[in-house]
């Protein structure tokens, strides 16, 4: 269903923003994104990859898995303290706006480090943002 038009609505999808950055174990983190001036191909096509990634604060493995998401699973890899979920988008509009929802479930209580990580496919510019994020007893 569409949501109203407001201050915190993005093509049709109600973003609620999560100020306290604090998390249940069984509640999933959920990642908006925009990103601007997608280069275009000759074909006028953009491309861009996604890399999602949680860091473990106390270098601790972790487990996260993608529940939802919009575009093409690449990959899930894990590493050390971090794991990173990767997808792959493609269109014709140079504004990319994507969600995914990352279940921790498993994961230790404690202090998180999530990282999105979007490259643009066609200039490679890439931009990065990064939040810190807690989950709770």
């Amino acid at each position: 269903t569409q949501a109203p038009a407001g201050r915190f609505t993005r093509k049709g999808t109600r973003i609620l923003p999560m100020h306290s950055g604090v998390f249940r174990r069984e509640q999933a983190v959920s990642v908006y994104y925009e990103v601007y001036h997608l280069a275009r191909e000759a074909s006028g096509r953009t491309s861009c990859r996604v890399a999602y990634t949680v860091v473990g604060r106390r270098g601790k493995g972790i487990g996260a898995r993608l529940a939802r998401g919009i575009g093409s699973l690449l990959s899930v890899r894990q590493e050390g303290g971090e794991v990173t979920v990767t997808c792959e988008r493609s269109g014709t509009d140079t504004f990319e706006a994507g969600y995914a929802d990352l279940h921790l479930t498993g994961v230790e209580p404690g202090a998180y480090l999530l990282r999105v990580e979007v490259t643009d496919g066609i200039s490679g510019r890439r931009a990065v943002k990064e939040a810190p994020f807690r989950i709770a007893e």
